[in-house]
């Protein structure tokens, strides 16, 4: 499921727990292992058909009442630590990862130098309800995102 850890230290205990155990890992997001998925990152990065990509803009959004949101298990911090970031922002933020990481094939991840976010969290559980940021990554390369359930149904990159 997503996202695969709240830390970046317990996402690599996991993934080093798999490549012990001789198992291959895949997270709940399989998009990023569709057929189209490869062809875009062959066209992007391999090919090079649209140039270098520079910035990357996605939103991932569903509405949901803050009083439906907080009652699910979403918005209940001890179910749900990340709240809408651990459930939506996780699409924005593999999308970027996708776009700009022209290694992908190495195992070295993606990491931004500057990060600018916020969220928006509800008023009784104070879970992440709304976030949105800029991210800037080596080479001047930049990202934006928002997601969350204020907003109506987004699903978009740029």
């Amino acid at each position: 499921e997503k996202p695969v850890a709240p830390t970046v230290a317990d996402t690599q205990q996991i993934v080093k727990a798999a490549k012990e155990a001789n198992v291959i890992y895949m997270d709940g997001t399989m998009w990023r292992q569709a057929t189209r998925t490869q062809y875009l990152y062959d066209l992007l990065h391999e090919q090079k058909k649209l140039g270098q990509v520079l910035h990357v803009n996605t939103s991932f959004s569903t509405a949901s009442p803050i009083a439906v949101f907080e009652a699910g298990s979403r918005g209940q911090p001890d179910i749900e630590p990340l709240g809408a970031v651990g459930d939506l922002a996780w699409y924005a933020l593999g999308v970027i990862a996708f776009g700009l990481d022209d290694n992908n094939d190495d195992d070295t991840p993606l990491f931004p130098i500057t990060v600018r976010a916020t969220t928006q969290n509800t008023p009784t559980t104070n879970s992440s309800y709304h976030s949105c940021g800029f991210l800037e990554f080596p080479g001047g390369r930049t990202a934006t995102f928002d997601s969350g359930f204020k907003l109506a149904l987004r699903q978009t990159v740029e």
